[in-house]
């Protein structure tokens, strides 16, 4: 019997405690390229002779030999690794900027850890980069990204995969619409989630056909590269919190997270996605909605939002105010 390596996870504080821990992983990862011939091939590694970890998010990531990256998902979001793995091979080939899936499968050691291992794409997060970059150059980096999103939302959904299921978007919806009042109620003085409730229901969330989406275009996942005078787009990570929904939805993470609330670069954005829509930004009042649907909407509220700021609202339109400065009423 093969002598266990890592230890067992049964909630999120066991998981915290070793999920960046390259020492402490190493012998389980190494082990794993030596038990699974294929991965040797299908990586062009031989062996793991370098682990760090990777920026830390839910899963725990780390860069294999400078050049690939594995992903291992605990417990609590295995179901994560189907849709990820689904994505990686409905986008094959269509986004030069997105990771190449090499190689999945699970290690098997106390539990068992589903993983990924794809291409490592060199570059500094849009975050870490975005303030040494020309406002041109921002704007630049924006529009290619559009350029990709659009590409994503165009993607024909293949049956098969595991993931989506068929009523992907629906089943969001209904699980958002019972699980978002509670939460707005928490954060929100009485007479604005009680306006933010009446919206959400009278939201037509089935207007149009819904697309795939990757759901959180955060500043960590956009990577940026310099080469020579100019920045690029180079990255295009993270995809396990992928839904099937609304374009809008897709808006609410990326005004929030990449554009930081910046008006000018959901424009730039926008211009990329759609070169015949004139670059007009989304229709406030459903951003709103989706915002307040959206699994971290509440997150995001708290986020832009302190305590004081938000017990002195009004009512909801001048929440959309305070959330989507540039915005026309």
């Amino acid at each position: 019997m093969t002598t266990p390596l890592l230890p067992a996870i049964r909630d999120w504080a066991d998981w915290s405690a070793i999920f960046t821990d390259a020492d402490l992983w190493r012998p389980a990862i190494a082990r794993l390229w030596t038990e699974e011939p294929t991965l040797a091939a299908r990586t062009g590694m031989a062996r793991v002779a370098s682990l760090s970890a990777g920026f830390p998010g839910t899963c725990a990531v780390f860069i294999v030999n400078e050049a690939a990256v594995i992903k291992l998902f605990p417990p609590m979001v295995a179901g994560d690794f189907a849709r990820e793995r689904a994505v990686y091979r409905l986008l094959q080939g269509r986004l030069p900027e997105m990771p190449r899936l090499l190689a999945d499968g699970v290690l098997r050691d106390r539990i068992d850890w589903p993983y990924l291992v794809t291409s490592f794409l060199p570059g500094a997060a849009w975050r870490d980069a975005r303030a040494a970059m020309p406002r041109k150059q921002q704007l630049a980096v924006a529009h290619t990204l559009g350029e990709r999103v659009r590409c994503v939302h165009d993607t024909p959904i293949r049956p098969g995969l595991g993931w989506p299921p068929v009523d992907a978007w629906p089943r969001l919806v209904a699980t958002r619409l019972a699980e978002a009042p509670a939460a707005l109620r928490a954060m929100l003085p009485e007479r604005v989630a009680s306006e933010a409730e009446a919206l959400l229901p009278e939201t037509d969330w089935f207007a149009g056909e819904p697309r795939l989406l990757h759901a959180d275009l955060t500043q960590d996942h956009a990577l940026v590269s310099r080469q020579g005078d100019e920045w690029r787009l180079t990255g295009l990570i993270d995809w396990a919190d992928a839904e099937v929904g609304d374009p809008t939805y897709e808006w609410v993470a990326l005004f929030f997270g990449f554009c930081g609330q910046d008006a000018a670069l959901l424009r730039a954005f926008l211009t990329g996605y759609d070169p015949d829509g004139a670059a007009g930004l989304p229709d406030r009042r459903r951003l709103l909605a989706c915002t307040l649907l959206h699994r971290f909407g509440a997150h995001i509220i708290a986020g832009v939002l302190p305590d004081d700021a938000r017990r002195e609202l009004s009512g909801l339109d001048e929440l959309a105010g305070r959330l989507f400065p540039g915005f026309d009423g």
